[in-house]
Order: structure tokens, then sequence, then C-alpha cells
């Protein structure tokens, strides 16, 4: 009976046009998204190599010891391939770590191949789960008990022996298999162009990592078609079940994720610039008159 079930909510899904439009969104923004962040990869990793030749033709032109200690060492952290599936903070972070002699360690930032970019919303497998397959599931669910009560259908399928949790259950399992086919089949056809067609290699540990994201990424589209239908079971008309999925799902996406830094930057605020120079600087001069001279004293000592 409940593979019936099955059976019955995904033909009805199957042949719905939310099925096709959801089929061809996946495939057009998971392939497109793939395509340009594994572009923009190739190009970071040509920079990357190019920086470290320049670094390497620069430390061959040193000829004596101090200047190969006024030159120092950069060491230069190469782009990460799970970029391409998940941006995640890789432009924020330090890209490069230079230390020398005569001047204080710094830090670089990553340059980027195509500043205009930096405008745009970075297309990844994450934005197409937070927002695009989030979004899709309460509109595949905000009717599928409540719009069968609509329809009378619901009162034929409750007369029939079957317990209440299985029909539930039967609806959950068959729009999550109407979601994650789609899902699947572009997240698979992305990966071979990836590894394939661009020739970019991925490691036993980043294949995991990547397990981990599609793992992570079902639960959370299961948690959204849970809440659509809940929500479809709560309420009789299918009218108020969508306007309180798009509620919830504007205040799960878009509002806690942009409130919560406002709240915390309220309840702990960042000092101000000029307060962080000032308290460096008493730093260094404690550093140069009580470290400093006993550091001197201890190097003669021994």
């Amino acid at each position: 009976m409940f593979l019936a079930c099955v059976g019955k909510e995904l033909l009805s899904h199957m042949r719905s046009l939310r099925y096709m439009l959801t089929f061809v969104l996946f495939l057009v923004l998971t392939l497109t998204g793939t395509v340009v962040r594994t572009h923009l990869y190739q190009k970071h990793v040509a920079d990357y190599t190019e920086a470290r030749r320049e670094r390497m033709r620069s430390m061959e032109m040193v000829q004596w010891h101090w200047q190969s200690g006024g030159l120092g060492i950069t060491v230069e952290k190469p782009p990460n391939p799970l970029s391409i599936f998940a941006l995640g903070l890789e432009n924020e972070l330090t890209r490069s770590f230079s230390l020398s002699t005569w001047m204080v360690p710094t830090t670089g930032a990553r340059k980027l191949s195509n500043p205009s970019f930096q405008y745009f919303l970075n297309l990844d497998f994450l934005l197409i789960i937070n927002v695009v397959c989030s979004l899709i599931a309460l509109l595949l669910t905000f009717d599928a008990v409540c719009g069968e009560r609509e329809r009378g259908t619901l009162k034929v399928l409750l007369s029939c022996p079957v317990p209440r949790d299985v029909v539930i259950v039967a609806k959950v399992v068959a729009g999550l298999l109407t979601v994650f086919v789609p899902l699947l089949l572009s997240w698979v056809l992305s990966l071979v162009y990836v590894l394939v067609v661009a020739g970019v290699t991925l490691s036993v540990d980043q294949l995991l990592r990547l397990a981990w994201i599609a793992g992570v990424s079902a639960v959370y589209v299961c948690v959204f078609f849970s809440l659509g239908i809940a929500v479809s079971s709560w309420v009789r008309r299918s009218a108020t079940s969508l306007a309180v999925c798009l509620f919830c799902w504007i205040v799960f996406v878009l509002a806690i994720p942009n409130a919560v830094p406002m709240v915390v930057k309220r309840l702990s605020p960042i000092p101000p610039q000029s307060k962080i120079v000032l308290e460096k600087d008493a730093v260094g001069r404690y550093v140069r008159k009580e470290v400093a001279p006993k550091i001197r004293e201890e190097l003669s000592a021994s």
C-alpha cells in the first residue's frame, strides 16, 4: 500500500508542469554555475603558477645572504578546487604570508582575476540549495494535503484502509524523489565536466568533503519538505498554505541569515580602527622596552 501511494504521488508530480520546470531549472543553473566557476578556478591556478615562477626568478637573482634576508620568504596558498562547487570564504581568506628580517610579517589577500565578479552572486551549489531548492521544496508541498482536501480526493483516499501516517510519509518520499532525481543528475553531470572535460584533479579527502556537502544539502532540503507538508496539513486552503510557506521561506532563508550578523554586531561591537592601532602601538612599545632587553640579556649570557 505504501509503494502504491508513493507511485501515485510520483505520477502526479511527473505529469505536472512544476516537475518539468524544476528539472530544466536544476540543469541550467547547476551546469552554468559549474562552467563559470571552473573557468575562474583555472584562471586562479594560472595566476598562482605565474606568481610562484616570478618568486623563484627573484630568488635566483640573489647573490649575497643579506639580500635573501631582505627578500624574505613568501608562502602562497594554492586555489582550492572545491571552490568550484562551494565558494565559501575562498576570496576573503589570506592567500599569502611574507616573512623577512627587515620587515614586519605581512599577509596578502586574493587578487581577483576579474574584479567585476565580486558584484554578482556566486552561483555555486550552496546558493542553489539554499535559495532554489528550499523554495521548490515548499512549492511542491504547499498543496500536498490541503489541495487534495479541496479537490475531494483526500476523503476517497482515507476511505481505503490506509493509515494517515502512510499517506504523509508517501507524499514526503515522492516529493523528495521528484527533487533529488534532477538534482543528482545535474550534480553528476557537473562532476563529470569538472573531472573529465576541465581536467581538474580532486583528492580523496576533497571527494569526501564534497560528499559531506551533498549529505548536508539533502538534510536541508528534507527540512523544507517537512515544513511544507506540515503547513499543508494544518491549514485547509491552498492559498493560505502558499502564503504561510512563502512567509517561512522569507524568514528562514532571507531574514534570519541577514539579521543575525546585525544582532551580533549590536551585542558585541567591533572596536574602531583607531583604537586597534593605539593598542597595537602600546603592545609594540611594551615589547621594545620590557621584553626585548630581557631577550638580549639571555642571548648574551648563553
